[in-house]
């Protein structure tokens, strides 16, 4: 948890927003010439007729006018148009309570009683003539009505009240008249006013009023301050107000739909409405004095409309393979509000091919200072980075996020070592580097064999790493697991350019060591030791030989030299370059008729260049009893193929056993004639042929490949394993174990029949990048045969100014390009988009479109044709002339950057402004209204001087602090308000044009302080609603109330502030279906980091911060459900 700070700027404020530039000095209404109502007039008429003398048909005078004036319903109507209760009630609290209350000075008990006295007075006086206006109205009056239901509704029980306490000072004689209070009201003597009511005012039942303590003047002094007695004198006046409010605009229903004025009153009011003309334009002379000062006098004039821009994205007719589309190429687009036909042109040519964009995958490297993890998105623009559906206009991570699946990342080796179709294997793989065998933890990876029945995960148990094993890994493999053999890519799947059988490690964990990704070998040995082999192919001189019953390898009836060949694809591609080599068949004679066979009778000879060699070592002669050994002095090119019978096109991969005994058989004849002449009794038994119950192959091989020269066609290749396919390092020094990712996040964008020049619409959520981040630098690049190759500085023209905001990016990809690289499916061109670090930096993505071009609103047909608002996206769609050459014209998004001719009220507060600031930048006023006027897109600024952003007591520094506003366009997350790293640049880069160069400015967003509570609620219950109706409605208030700006765009964002929990638990509490809680615990998080737990006031913390609602989404406050009475209390 961070250490507790104080908001200690010196100045506290909360800046200036948009809508508080304007001076009410400005507007034309603020002071108008004549401001008289319709109730004014009225009312003035009226008490004009009470000084004009009125003479009767005798020519003498008889009365005043005033009668003809002042009984007509709308006179009526316009005396209770005008009691203005607020005022009133004004009046009574400053000119008496407040008087009575105060302690210095202190009124004298005589002036205590007049002022009660003249408060009662006043109060009764208000309610007789309210009494007399409502005995006037006639009682068809709609109004009429009303006025008697608040009367009997909401005015009696105060008035009975305000009239009991009267009695009860009367009786204590505590009232004194001689006052006189400064009202226009005439006031009347409480008796009279009391004594003039009708019976509406009383229900026959005394009111009841606490009795004060106290003694004579001093009960005075209380009930000025007693609670009830004030909420009664509220009471009344703001009944009044309402009545008010009401009765104005009955009176103008009255003028246009009363039927019963009399003649002379009718004529009256149609003067009335006749002169509200020449009020209106007497009351224009302010606007048109301001105007011509500024207009005329300063020659200062409005700011005209800028136009709005578009984006157009173009499809080719099917046999067009390139269309150049030329600059001031015009487009319809609708009609306007006025019915005005709008056009919009190209600003640029660009040349359209029939280049459209397949796939969109990405990477995200997510690095602490232990460890890394790699995250794929096979399909970014999705939900899930594999295909989810994604809203419309809904953006993606360009790069992913750790929601993504894991990548596939490691290391393969491919080589004929590796071909072991059976038997008892153990494969030993070892790495080392110019200072010896390197360590390497196996225990991280999958590891993976190309086998007859696809890639097959190696079980653990059959993993061996020992202490003697350092930097290697042995495969124990036995009879019943699957064939090893050459990769097939159909068969296994994979970007592999390579023929041999491969042994791929791939990492099993998200995370893994940066150790690993370190490590760096130099050359790679390779032991197979192989025992028990069946699978090879076996002839005599006789034909082919089937080892798997017994068979006789010489023959039936054998001579010296006779033999059997044995060839094995597997075996004899295998070679030595350490003194570990050889091979030896493992094999069991039949010797059930012959107890005893001669020694050394195996001679062994080699297949080379289809010649048998004859190649003597030591131990080629074995005895009956010892496996037969031998070697592979002549190894064969690899070759993967099933085993065949020796035949005459035979070179190599071959070897012969000969016999050199003939076991008797060569003179057997001889001696079965001389016995059977001698004695045919005894005849010698049938010499011995040599029979083969069981026949296998074995050998041991091991080899050193050197990747420091290693080469295309070498025996043994390495590859990395990355996130969409593979690659090979280079031959060097050293070579990396495992693929490196010096990007934090790259994107690909597979582009399908691409053409040298591109033009790519990328459009993005502005304002959706982390402004707490400093901007990153993009890089774009091209895939080539020998990797990624940047774009050349010509080459690339980048309009999303490094993805912060919508543009076009156009390219021009060199002829190295290809689509066949193993990095990435083939069949596509690939560009890259990748992020060294601060990938947060970059908006998110809605969508990357090909053959696009700006345009921009046009007056094409001379009409004063000007911005009025966006054009909705699809609106365009055909060209005023059309060319064939397009099957299809499209507008993806809205139009943008347009601004509408300046209304009066924006031009006054600019030139206002602009006459103080002088466009210069020297105190905090003008560094806000400089940044308002400049950047609409911006609801709220303030200024911090002599601060920085971590420090409030800075000299020399500035600090502006915006803050988006939401009605122009939505943010990313409502309740932090944040602008762009785009605009955020662009402001600072403005102001220091008007600034000292002296002043170290500085613009970042707002810090933003979120609160979330933690509770358990019960509701009521209520069978047909889901308690779980209830905790999101509940959530969702909780966030309203504290962020009421991110729903109501009438409500203002403060700076700094304070939340209370009492507060906050008070609201809790009086919803409706909240029956009670428990629990209740207010966290305080600075920027969703913990702050201060379970705290009572929740303050900001420095000058910019905002206080604001927790959660975005789903993910809000934490509201348990308690559906029992008796759960247990967590607190």
């Amino acid at each position: 948890m961070p250490p507790i700070r104080r908001n200690s700027h010196p100045l506290q404020r909360s800046g200036v927003s948009q809508t508080q530039r304007l001076l009410k000095a400005l507007t034309p209404d603020f002071v108008r010439v004549d401001e008289r109502s319709t109730a004014d007039l009225l009312l003035f008429a009226k008490e004009y007729g009470r000084y004009l003398t009125y003479y009767n048909r005798a020519d003498q005078p008889s009365g005043t006018w005033q009668p003809f004036m002042q009984w007509d319903v709308s006179a009526i109507l316009a005396t209770l148009a005008n009691t203005n209760g607020i005022a009133y009630r004004k009046v009574v609290e400053e000119a008496i309570l407040a008087k009575v209350r105060n302690q210095t000075p202190q009124l004298s008990d005589d002036l205590v009683k007049q002022h009660f006295f003249q408060l009662f007075a006043f109060l009764f006086t208000l309610t007789q003539r309210l009494d007399d206006q409502y005995r006037q109205l006639p009682t068809d009056l709609v109004f009429r009505e009303y006025l008697g239901g608040v009367i009997t509704g909401s005015l009696q029980e105060p008035f009975k009240k305000l009239k009991a306490y009267y009695d009860w000072c009367q009786h204590d004689t505590l009232l004194l008249p001689g006052l006189a209070l400064a009202t226009s009201l005439e006031l009347l003597n409480p008796e009279a006013a009391l004594g003039q009511l009708s019976p509406i005012w009383t229900d026959g039942a005394d009111a009841v009023v606490p009795v004060l303590v106290g003694t004579g003047v001093e009960k005075l002094r209380n009930l000025a301050s007693h609670t009830l007695f004030v909420a009664q004198i509220n009471s009344f006046f703001r009944t009044l107000a309402q009545v008010s409010v009401q009765a104005g605009r009955s009176l103008e229903m009255t003028l246009d739909q009363w039927p019963t004025h009399t003649p002379h009153y009718a004529l009256f009011l149609t003067f009335l409405k006749l002169f509200r003309y020449s009020q209106a334009q007497l009351n224009t002379f302010t606007a048109r004095h301001l105007d011509f000062y500024y207009n005329q006098v300063l020659r200062l004039p409005h700011r005209p409309a800028q136009p709005d821009a578009v984006y157009l994205t173009f499809e080719l007719a099917k046999q067009v393979e390139t269309h150049v589309l030329n600059r001031h190429t015009v487009f319809k687009a609708g009609k306007n509000a006025d019915g005005q036909e709008l056009f919009y042109r190209t600003t640029s040519d660009v040349v359209l091919n029939q280049a459209v964009i397949k796939e969109l995958k990405a990477v995200y490297v997510d690095n602490t200072p232990t460890e890394k993890a790699v995250y794929a998105s096979p399909i970014a623009n999705s939900a899930d980075g594999k295909g989810g559906k994604l809203l419309p206009g809904q953006a993606w991570p360009t790069f992913g996020n750790t929601s993504r699946d894991r990548a596939e990342i490691g290391f393969a080796v491919a080589s004929s070592q590796l071909y072991c179709q059976g038997g008892e294997r153990a494969l030993t793989i070892q790495f080392s580097d110019n200072a010896g065998l390197i360590d390497i933890d196996f225990g991280l990876f999958d590891i993976l064999l190309t086998t007859d029945k696809g890639w097959w995960s190696v079980p653990s148990a059959k993993i061996i790493q020992g202490r003697s094993y350092t930097g290697g890994v042995i495969l124990k493999l036995d009879g019943n697991d699957p064939a090893i053999v050459s990769f097939n890519a159909k068969l296994h799947n994979g970007t592999f350019k390579t023929a041999f059988p491969i042994a791929r490690f791939v990492c099993k964990e998200p995370m893994q060591p940066q150790s690993l990704f370190g490590l760096r070998f130099t050359t790679i040995v390779i032991y197979a030791n192989v025992t028990g082999l069946k699978k090879f192919s076996l002839s005599n001189d006789f034909g082919p030989l089937d080892a798997a019953k017994p068979f006789q390898p010489f023959g039936g009836i054998p001579k010296v030299g006779a033999g059997f060949v044995v060839g094995s694809q597997e075996l004899f591609q295998k070679s030595s370059n350490m003194d570990i080599g050889g091979a030896y068949l493992t094999n069991e004679w039949d010797l059930s008729d012959q107890p005893e066979l001669k020694t050394e009778f195996i001679k062994v000879s080699y297949l080379n260049g289809g010649q048998w060699v004859k190649h003597p070592v030591e131990g080629e002669r074995k005895s009956k009893g010892n496996p037969i050994e031998f070697r592979n002095p002549f190894p064969i090119e690899p070759d993967f193929s099933a085993d065949t019978p020796l035949t005459t096109t035979a070179n190599r991969g071959f070897v012969r056993f000969e016999t050199t005994d003939d076991f008797g058989h060569g003179t057997y004849p001889q001696q079965l004639v001389a016995a059977a002449l001698a004695n045919p009794a005894h005849l010698p038994a049938a010499p011995y042929v040599p029979t083969i119950k069981s026949l296998s192959l074995n050998y041991i091989f091991a080899k050193t490949y050197d990747f420091s020269t290693a080469t295309d066609g070498a025996e043994c290749q390495f590859f990395h394993l990355t996130p969409f396919g593979t690659s090979r390092p280079k031959p060097a020094p050293t070579v990396s174990l495992m693929p490196q990712f010096s990007d934090e996040g790259e994107l690909y964008i597979g582009i399908e029949n691409l053409r040298p020049a591109q033009s790519l619409l990328v459009q993005l959520a502005e304002g959706s990048a982390d402004p707490a981040l400093n901007r990153t630098e993009v890089a774009w690049s091209f895939l080539t045969n020998e990797g990624w190759q940047p774009f050349a500085r010509p080459d690339l023209y980048d309009g999303t100014d490094d993805l912060t905001h919508s543009g076009l990016v156009q390219c021009v990809v060199r002829e190295t390009a290809t689509t066949e690289s193993t990095l990435l499916p083939a069949g596509l061109h690939w560009l890259k988009i990748s992020v060294p670090q601060r990938r947060g930096a970059v908006c998110q993505v809605v969508g990357i479109h090909p053959q696009a071009v700006r345009a921009v609103l046009s007056d094409h047909l001379n009409q004063n044709v000007v911005y009025q608002q966006p054009v909705p996206a699809k609106t365009i769609g055909k060209a005023v002339i059309s060319d064939p050459a397009l099957k299809k014209i499209d507008q993806p998004y809205d139009s943008f950057g347009g601004r509408a001719v300046e209304s009066d009220d924006r031009y006054s507060a600019r030139v206002s402004e602009r006459l103080r600031h002088k466009q210069r930048g020297i105190t905090i006023w003008d560094y806000e209204r400089l940044v308002l006027e400049q950047f609409p897109g911006i609801y709220k600024v303030k200024c911090l001087n002599h601060s920085r952003i971590d420090s409030d007591v800075a000299p020399g520094y500035v600090l502006l602090v915006p803050l988006r506003d939401t009605r122009r366009q939505a943010a990313a997350d409502p309740f932090r308000p944040v602008v762009d790293l785009a605009t955020l640049d662009a402001i600072r880069t403005y102001l220091k044009r008007f600034v000292s160069a002296h002043t170290r400015l500085d613009v970042k967003n707002a810090v933003y302080e979120q609160v979330k509570f933690t509770f358990n609620v019960k509701f009521f219950d209520d069978p047909l609603i889901d308690p779980d109706v209830y905790r999101k409605k509940l959530d969702q208030s909780l966030r309203q109330f504290l962020a009421p700006w991110a729903y109501d765009v009438g409500r203002d964002i403060e700076f700094g502030g304070k939340i209370t929990k009492s507060v906050v638990l008070n609201f809790v509490e009086e919803q409706p279906y909240v029956d009670y809680l428990s629990c209740f615990r207010m966290d305080h998080y600075v920027e969703n980091v913990l702050y201060q737990p379970d705290v009572e006031d929740a303050e900001a913390t420095t000058a910019r911060s905002v206080l604001t609602s927790f959660g975005n989404g789903d993910l809000g406050h934490t509201v348990n459900i308690l559906t029992t009475d008796s759960e247990p209390c967590d607190c």
